[in-house]
């Protein structure tokens, strides 16, 4: 597996126009970054995050934010997704790492729930001022691996308060986005 993060670079080097919307990097790096132990896991995530840097296309950056959480290795999709709040990235790409952790296994969807729920206070804060979609995006990335009623029922509750007027009653934890909730529960469901 190392021989392979030594040939990302190279191999980065000989495509097309880094304008061009190139099928390769999405390919490989997802199956790079799938495979092998700690060690190698680090190595191609060392080798993505620095050709990161080198890309002028948002669609071949894209393509690394996708396949960059698919490491086997739990502390680095927690990395991942770190960076992915870190303010590193544009606000508008923000939740594609959360989904290459989510969507890379069992443990990750996990993962990237857990993160979610400790990060929401600062998310909800971060994106007050954005489009509704982009809390939307990083709801839908970090639970739609979900499918059981029991998982649904957690979210559904997460994103409800009890109402200010009738404590007995519930109330949407997030309004703007709470049509995308409560579809995304359902499909779970």
């Amino acid at each position: 597996m190392l021989l392979l993060a030594e040939s990302i670079p190279k191999l980065m080097a000989q495509m097309p126009s880094a304008k061009s919307k190139n099928p390769y990097l999405r390919n490989i790096s997802a199956a790079a970054v799938a495979a092998g132990d700690e060690a190698e896991a680090q190595a191609l995530h060392d080798v993505l995050m620095t050709h990161l840097g080198t890309l002028t296309s948002n669609a071949e950056r894209k393509a690394v934010y996708l396949a960059v959480g698919a490491s086997p290795s739990l502390a680095i999709k927690r990395k991942v997704l770190e960076w992915a709040v870190s303010g590193e990235l544009k606000m508008q790409d923000f939740f594609y790492p959360i989904g290459s952790v989510s969507q890379s296994s069992p443990g990750g969807l996990a993962l990237a729930w857990a993160f979610y729920q400790e990060k929401f206070d600062e998310l909800k804060d971060w994106l007050a001022k954005a489009s509704p979609s982009l809390m939307d995006a990083a709801v839908v990335y970090s639970v739609a691996g979900f499918a059981t009623a029991e998982k649904a029922d957690e979210i559904e509750a997460f994103f409800t308060v009890p109402s200010a007027k009738d404590p007995a009653v519930t109330e949407p934890k997030l309004p703007q986005s709470n049509r995308k909730i409560m579809q995304t529960v359902e499909g779970i469901r």
